[in-house]
């Protein structure tokens, strides 16, 4: 390790501090976890040389057996932050069977000693400080001031002193060190001395202790003496019960039996006094935010018809959360007595800049409430914005672009916050810390888990509790006339996740999907039985939502390439990619069957509707009145089967291609889930979707009820279709691992 390394290494636009463990790019910090930082410092140290894997896992884990696979993430994690072209490896190659090796050049010099502006004194009293200064030194001194001297006298044998303000001569650095040597002593023997150190980042040294080990938790919290933790686990059957923990062991208790209900929200009151809940009967409608014993008991109905998460006060008596207000033509942020119906605006946006309302933190001295929300300025990403409550005024903290942020909670003294957040090029939502002064952020866990459900950290703690999450999942084919004898046809791992958020079929009865691994996300092509597995595109963007036209020349998807959301289309080897919307807010694209329209969803200002363009772009054309999503046209091309928003909820409907209100309307399951999953049968007579829970429901146009569709395996789909011909089926099945953990601060 290279604590004691005292050199500034500099290669291209960056510029490394060893000794204080930054990197920086053109004076801007760049965030990297430890481990990723260790690793870059024997890559630069070691420049020019290949640094063999075991090397290097040696020195990275000396008191650790770890798989190379942390190794493989760590040199991913720096490409991303270097920026390293994957074409030309600018910085770091690969040498195979080897090792890695740092190609760039790199200037070593010594580290610089830093002079703040506030002790800058006249010219005349640093000579007369100095002179003072050097005959109690050579006097032999053994005060403060004199362990200056040595420092001194090495740095005067240096050809060339650098400042970040000015370059110095020897003579003149030499007076500014003495000077300071000297009002050091004389605020020692006044009692005086104070010491500027750099504020500590938290969370840079962890411990993560698991708390259950089911892999079927949702929701979690942590009570504010940290002894206790409250934890929604989700059934087999899909049925939600809630249960009660202790942090240091033992098994956990039931409160809520399981049930037809969800729990969207967990949360222990500021006083420990009593829990409070959030429970709905879907995943698509609002809840009820109910109070009840920590112990157990009746639970007591607070409010209904709420649509976020709530934020607590720290005395109790209140309550944040965020609603979207047609009416105003904004999104709100509001506070509510928890006793009483009244309720105030703290803040609003445009509907197309809303609240996340996932995101809601009250600060622990009841001053601030943190929230991310969606900001145009750094297209259409979200950003986390900081609301003081007596006023109103909100201001915009962090610049970071993120693709989505899930969750923030407050450290204790309110120097920062802890998020989950997804950076816009992971596929991976990651924990980090965020600077409440500046918005400075740097890393806290960025393995190959997910940490995105919940966040908390109460203000005695030094521990935040989430739910970490893992899933993989692999693609299957079928005889459309026998699904019972299925084949797996891919054989990805845990962290590989295939066909989940794209998937169709070709004419050819070539299979395309997206696929995800270590951080990599991009599309893939291979053939029904599994084999001629090709990359389509390059990594580096977040490509999704695919689809394939009929003539099979064609798929469109949804990329973030431009910055913002966009619908794209390519050709089906990957080539000649064009974008066809712009604007930031568009998604969920599917192509007609006879590949001159594509339909999908564009979000502007309140409504999010469906809207079609040519698939060589032009002026778009809005096809539905009311929000609608998740678009899937029929193989005759006549009808749109998409979600479709009613005044109570939800439901499934079948649009004209040409638009207009829905000709049917279908009332859905519970667990009924449409994302990334409508699909039509080869003969455009019913549509299929996701159950939350188990197996995939079809809808017949001429039937009430939805059926399940038989002789599936009875685990969660992700994705689904028949060939174009009807004769085959695919399938995507997979594993999700949800655990409740705890991550300690190791100070």
């Amino acid at each position: 390790m290279s604590e004691q390394n005292q050199f500034i290494y500099e290669f291209g636009p960056f510029r490394l501090n060893a000794q204080k463990r930054l990197l920086l790019r053109d004076g801007k910090i760049v965030p990297l976890k430890p481990k990723a930082f260790e690793t870059l410092l024997a890559l630069v140290e070691g420049s020019g040389n290949v640094l063999e894997k075991d090397d290097l896992m040696r020195r990275i884990w000396p008191d650790t057996v770890v798989e190379e696979g942390n190794l493989t993430f760590n040199i991913s994690s720096l490409r991303k932050a270097l920026g390293d072209d994957p074409r030309r490896h600018e910085y770091i190659v690969t040498v195979p069977g080897e090792g890695y090796r740092f190609v760039a050049g790199v200037r070593a010099g010594f580290n610089e000693l830093e002079v703040r502006e506030r002790t800058r004194i006249s010219i005349e009293e640093e000579s007369a400080i100095a002179n003072y200064d050097l005959r109690i030194a050579d006097a032999g001194d053994t005060s403060p001031q004199a362990s200056t001297i040595p420092a001194v006298r090495a740095l005067t044998r240096q050809k060339s002193i650098r400042d970040h303000r000015s370059v110095l001569t020897v003579g003149g650095l030499l007076a500014v060190l003495l000077a300071l040597g000297g009002i050091g002593f004389w605020r020692y023997k006044q009692g005086q001395v104070t010491v500027d150190t750099p504020r500590r980042i938290p969370f840079q040294q962890t411990t993560i202790k698991r708390l259950t080990n089911l892999g079927n938790a949702l929701q979690a919290a942590l009570s504010p003496d940290g002894k206790l933790f409250v934890h929604s686990v989700v059934e087999k059957d899909g049925k939600h019960s809630l249960w009660l923990g202790h942090t240091e062991g033992g098994p956990s208790v039931p409160l809520r039996p399981p049930a037809d209900v969800v729990y969207q929200y967990v949360s222990f009151a500021p006083d420990g006094s009593s829990l409070y809940f959030i429970a709905t009967d879907s995943y698509r409608s609002s809840g009820i935010l109910y109070r009840m014993p920590v112990f157990g008991g009746v639970p007591e109905k607070i409010r209904e018809n709420v649509r976020s998460d709530v934020a607590f006060a720290p005395d109790g008596k209140r309550f944040a959360f965020t609603r979207g207000d047609r009416t105003k033509r904004a999104s709100l942020l509001l506070v509510a007595d928890i006793e009483g119906p009244s309720e105030a605006d703290v803040a609003s946006r445009p509907l197309d800049e809303a609240f996340v309302s996932n995101t809601l933190a009250w600060s622990h001295d009841g001053a601030l409430i943190a929230v991310a929300a969606v900001n145009n300025q750094s297209d259409k990403k979200q950003e986390i914005f900081i609301s003081r409550i007596a006023d109103g005024s909100t201001r915009q903290l962090t610049a970071s672009a993120w693709e989505s942020i899930y969750a923030t909670t407050w450290l204790k003294d309110g120097s920062g916050l802890i998020v989950a957040a997804k950076d816009k090029e992971g596929s991976l939502s990651h924990l980090w810390h965020v600077s409440s002064a500046d918005g400075a952020v740097q890393p806290v866990v960025a393995d190959l888990n997910s940490y995105h459900l919940r966040l908390s950290m109460p203000a005695a703690s030094d521990a935040v509790l989430t739910v970490q999450y893992q899933y993989y999942s692999n693609i299957w084919v079928a005889p459309a006339a026998d699904l019972g004898s299925a084949k797996q046809i891919s054989f990805g791992s845990l962290g590989r996740v295939d066909g989940v958020r794209g998937f169709d079929w070709t004419p050819g009865d070539q299979i395309i999907y997206k696929a995800e691994a270590d951080q990599n996300q991009t599309i893939w092509s291979m053939n029904a039985a599994g084999g001629d597995q090709k990359q389509l595109f390059p990594t580096g963007y977040t490509n999704s939502n695919l689809s394939v036209s009929s003539d099979g020349r064609y798929v469109v998807f949804e990329s973030n390439r431009s910055g913002g959301s966009d619908v794209w289309r390519a050709s089906i080897d990957g080539s000649d990619i064009r974008q066809l919307t712009t604007g930031g807010n568009n998604s969920e694209p599917h192509a007609s069957p006879a590949g001159n329209w594509v339909i999908y969803k564009s979000r502007r200002a309140e409504l999010s509707a469906l809207w079609r363009i040519s698939i060589e772009g032009g002026e778009p054309r809005q096809l539905t009145e009311r929000a609608a999503s998740w678009p899937r046209v029929s193989p005759d091309g006549k009808w749109v089967a998409c979600e479709y928003d009613t005044d109570n909820t939800n439901k499934l409907a079948i649009v004209p291609i040409d638009g207009g209100r829905p000709v049917k309307l279908f009332d859905v399951p519970r667990l009924a889930n449409f994302s990334y999953g409508i699909r039509w049968t080869s003969d455009s007579t019913a549509v299929t979707y996701h159950d939350w829970a188990t197996g995939i429901w079809k809808q017949s146009l001429q039937g009430r009820t939805p059926q399940r569709l038989t002789a599936l395996p009875q685990e969660k789909m992700f994705g689904h279709g028949w060939s174009r011909d009807g004769k085959l089926f695919a399938f995507v099945r997979g594993v999700q691992i949800r655990d409740v953990v705890l991550i300690r601060d190791l100070k």
